[in-house]
């Protein structure tokens, strides 16, 4: 949460470059909310050009889809590798077909999104 407050208070620049070189193992939600606020973070500033250092030593990110889920050039895209059932790799989850899918099967919508994220 303190990167993400110190991220949004910078202030404009040219360039920014971001420093992955001592992330190390993260939690999936906290890559989450990093690569959420990160992909949100550039998409608002789109006159500034982002760079990265220190990422192709993170290789566990790299494999959970991490970098990708915020537009960076490396490891896996979210969802491409199966993870484990207590650590599943970032993916992205389409809203709306997980509830057609729910109110189709007559099931809780929490139901419904247990089963996509097993599967």
């Amino acid at each position: 949460m303190n990167f993400c407050a110190r991220l949004w208070g910078l202030e404009e620049a040219e360039e920014i470059t971001f420093d992955f070189s001592r992330m190390g193992r993260a939690e999936p939600f906290t890559m989450t909310l990093l690569a959420s606020e990160l992909k949100r973070f550039t998409a608002s500033h789109p006159g500034t050009r982002f760079h990265s250092d220190g990422h192709r030593e993170n290789t566990y990110p790299a494999h959970m889809g991490f970098f990708r889920a915020f537009g960076l050039a490396h490891g896996n895209h979210p969802g491409e590798t199966a993870g484990k059932a207590n650590n599943p790799p970032l993916t992205y989850l389409n809203v709306e077909e997980i509830r057609t899918h729910a109110a189709d099967a007559y099931e809780n919508v929490g139901r419904r999104l247990s089963a996509n994220l097993v599967d």
